[in-house]
């Protein structure tokens, strides 16, 4: 539920019509757009790792729709998430992916909290990483040239 929540209230704050000289999108379709791309990932990530219960799905997903399925299947986290080890290894791993800014840190907290059902925590992170993105101003830029 968290995911759903902070990703609904992150879409109704950043919606706003995208022009390109050749291509609009509209924020109807970048909804859907997003809405296919997680239904993908949710497909492959059942697929892949059928071991892993819903809350599991919903972080790996984050953390595949982020850095890229590929990139996450070549990373030393892959074999953790097979064994749905969660141990400080594993934890160690998938902070080391796409980490290089804070607001990717934040994201890797976030969704490791939500892997491990830790939804309190994952709460005060995901309420962090919006704040951090409204201050910032990402909310108001896009569609600008």
């Amino acid at each position: 539920m968290i995911n759903q929540v902070w990703l609904k209230q992150l879409i109704e704050e950043s919606a706003v019509e995208v022009e390109d000289e050749d291509y609009t999108v509209t924020e109807e379709q970048a909804r859907q757009m997003m809405y296919e791309t997680f239904e993908a990932l949710d497909k492959t990530v059942k697929q892949e790792l059928p071991n892993l219960n819903r809350h599991e799905r919903w972080a790996v997903q984050s953390l595949a729709f982020n850095w890229g399925m590929g990139n996450l299947k070549k990373s030393d986290l892959w074999k953790f998430l097979k064994e749905n080890d969660k141990s400080g290894t594993a934890r160690r791993a998938w902070m080391r992916c796409h980490a290089g800014t804070e607001n990717h840190r934040t994201s890797r907290k976030f969704e490791w909290a939500v892997y491990t059902g830790d939804f309190e925590t994952a709460k005060k992170y995901a309420d962090k990483a919006y704040e951090a993105l409204r201050e910032r101003g990402d909310f108001k830029h896009y569609g600008k040239k």
